[in-house]
């Protein structure tokens, strides 16, 4: 099977005709998407600061307690709405050499997430607080940014 079959055979499935033929369920998805993705830079602009020893007044390991399951479900939310959208127009992202960028900054930013909150789970349990790292604030804020642009550009690469 080529890939454009593959293509072919998804936009035939019941879901995605379903996706394509009811009136403004595509833009509804966009924009869910678009709102979790806001969320979500968000929050971690909130971590990545906190994390460079500004933001937030309170310790790095109650502000990561208090944001990371919030990141964790926009991110699902993010990964079902993404989802949904390659579903109903396969052909629209998945040929696109910048989707496989953006999947892949994607999987940094949640292992970036995972390490900052384990992080300060370690340094609580230590009794300590988390040690500031502008450089991992940066690179972290560097990612979240690359994805919205990533993202965008799908629709013209």
């Amino acid at each position: 099977m080529t890939p454009t079959d593959f293509y072919h055979s998804v936009t035939a499935t019941a879901l995605s005709q379903f996706i394509q033929t009811t009136h403004g369920m595509i833009a509804s998805i966009q924009m869910v998407h678009i709102l979790c993705l806001a969320c979500v830079f968000a929050l971690g602009l909130a971590l990545a600061l906190r994390l460079a020893g500004g933001g937030f007044a309170e310790s790095m390991d109650s502000l990561s307690r208090r944001i990371v399951p919030a990141i964790w479900i926009f991110l699902g939310l993010l990964l079902l709405t993404g989802s949904l959208l390659i579903v109903a127009e396969p052909i629209r992202s998945l040929p696109k050499p910048v989707f496989y960028i953006k999947m892949t900054l994607i999987v940094l930013a949640i292992c970036m997430t995972a390490a900052i909150a384990g992080r300060a789970r370690r340094a609580q349990r230590a009794g300590a607080t988390a040690p500031v790292s502008r450089a991992m604030a940066v690179v972290y804020m560097l990612i979240w940014c690359s994805i919205i642009v990533a993202g965008r550009m799908i629709a013209y690469y």
